[in-house]
């Protein structure tokens, strides 16, 4: 399957950079030789001259500018849905109109799905026995297929603390069922964040670099292993942030965090954005 959205996002990066021209004449010089497509595109050479073939064949839609009042009123009354009531009532403050999603079907209906905090993930998610869980497997069992379909679907995912763990247990990563016995730094619940190379690019080091975070977890992640993510922060040896063209998630907890108006909104805008 094509993934027209991510090419043209790519498409639309390289013409910033070097202008329409220039990226035009190196995708047809570059896509028509097999060499030289498989030197800068790789795997996904054919991928690549089957969506800039169809992208010719698209008109380039043009909408008027948009009014800065309403542009704000529609970035604040996007739909914002949350798998679990968990934390419900701190978010109001952020998303006003947030609701609980119920059922898979609904996912599609939402603009933003947080994935929030609460209990472990059942072990059997990251194919290991239990060896320190404290799961809810009714929550497990409503939560998964969301959170499932939010991915599959490319919806714009949030995830704290439980739910980062979780989007990354279901992306694929490295995780490590209880940090001290298994041998972690103690993690204390207040802590500042170290950045990874890429992470200083990031949303996050915009918004919580140099602050510490409210951090509550005996669990976590030490690597993810999806290309969809990246790590932007950690915590002796164990993740604290990812993010992707979809995907925002923090073990730490964003809405206990003093001053996080500013975080938030950008949450809203990111999510407004096609």
């Amino acid at each position: 399957m094509i993934d027209l959205v991510r090419i043209k996002s790519d498409l639309a990066t390289l013409t910033s950079n070097y202008g329409d021209e220039a990226v035009q004449d190196f995708l047809k010089d570059s896509l028509s030789n097999s060499n030289y497509a498989t030197s800068y595109f790789g795997g996904r050479a054919e991928e690549y001259k089957a969506a800039y073939s169809l992208l010719q064949h698209i008109p380039v839609e043009v909408k008027e500018p948009m009014d800065d009042k309403v542009l704000k009123e529609k970035v604040n009354n996007i739909k914002v849905g949350i798998t679990n009531p968990f934390s419900i009532g701190s978010l109001k403050k952020n998303f006003p109109s947030i609701e609980l999603i119920k059922s898979v079907g609904d996912v599609m209906k939402y603009d933003l799905i947080v994935v929030p905090g609460g209990e472990d993930v059942n072990p059997k998610y990251y194919g290991s026995p239990n060896r320190g869980s404290y799961f809810d497997n009714k929550r497990d069992e409503v939560e998964v297929p969301l959170v499932e379909a939010a991915l599959h679907s490319n919806r714009k995912l949030f995830g704290i603390c439980r739910g980062h763990q979780l989007i990354n247990i279901l992306l694929g990563c490295n995780f490590v069922q209880d940090i001290m016995s298994e041998e972690f730094a103690p993690h204390p619940s207040y802590h500042d964040l170290e950045w990874t190379n890429v992470g200083s690019s990031s949303v996050l080091f915009r918004f919580f670099n140099n602050r510490s975070v409210v951090s509550m977890h005996h669990q976590g992640l030490s690597k993810v292993n999806n290309r969809k993510v990246y790590t932007a922060c950690m915590y002796k040896g164990i993740v604290e942030g990812c993010e992707g063209n979809n995907i925002i998630t923090t073990q730490f907890h964003p809405e206990f965090q003093e001053d996080n108006e500013a975080f938030f909104s950008y949450l809203k805008e990111w999510a407004f954005i096609e």
